[in-house]
């Protein structure tokens, strides 16, 4: 069983490295961060999906050869095993929320929550706020607990419910 890592700084608030006992659908990381205008992350894998949803700012999401340009209340996703980078706009630089997750039913969830075919973004239906306020109580259940693990899973599949 992993060890719960809790990162909380004044940028960037983390959950990672989430034991899970469920195997439907399960968290794996969370957080949000207020990025700087030099953040970027890849091109890298991953083994598990990677969901962001942008709460301010703009940014880039390379995935397939390509590039886009997202902005507040944009969802991208990316696929596990997927190569992807992204990268904060120098002017105006994002803060996200942010879940990893898997699971035997991840991919039925993620192909019912609109992330059909790539490049897999979309639009919020609801506030980018609500998005967050879901992720900060899933950070808040850090115990390697079974109350917590079911509180975290109730929790993310609120998420999908508001995707």
């Amino acid at each position: 069983m992993g060890i719960n890592v809790y990162y909380n700084t004044v940028d960037f608030q983390c959950l990672d490295n989430i034991a899970h006992q469920t195997n439907d659908l399960y968290l794996t990381r969370c957080g949000i961060h207020q990025c700087p205008s030099t953040h970027s992350w890849g091109p890298k894998k991953r083994p598990q999906y990677h969901m962001h949803i942008i709460l301010d700012g703009k940014g880039y999401f390379e995935i397939n050869s390509n590039i886009y340009h997202l902005k507040r209340g944009q969802i991208f996703l990316i696929p596990p095993n997927t190569m992807s980078r992204y990268y904060s706009d120098p002017c105006n630089p994002w803060t996200y929320a942010f879940i990893s997750f898997q699971g035997n039913k991840a991919e039925n969830y993620v192909q019912q929550a609109g992330f059909l075919h790539s490049p897999y973004i979309r639009d919020c239906v609801a506030d980018p706020s609500e998005f967050a306020s879901l992720i900060q109580k899933m950070m808040q259940a850090t115990q390697l607990t079974i109350t917590n693990e079911l509180q975290r899973v109730s929790l993310l599949f609120a998420l999908f419910a508001l995707l």
